[in-house]
């Protein structure tokens, strides 16, 4: 896969992530894969910030 070839980045996040079938996604209307880009961008990104604070809360503070 190609780096900037979004529509196939998502089709292989559906297929991976989200268990469907390749059809079932290039069956999307164009408004549903958008829909669709919008919600695994908002996922990603809520998962990105809970990485970021479980590793914040897990750093070692050394006190004298």
């Amino acid at each position: 896969m190609k780096e900037g070839d979004g529509e196939s980045w998502f089709c292989y996040y559906c297929v991976m992530k989200l268990h469907w079938k390749p059809e079932d996604y290039l069956s999307l209307s164009y408004r549903e894969k958008i829909l669709m880009k919008v919600f695994i961008e908002e996922r990603l990104r809520a998962e990105e910030s809970s990485r970021n604070k479980l590793k914040n809360s897990s750093t070692y503070t050394r006190r004298r």
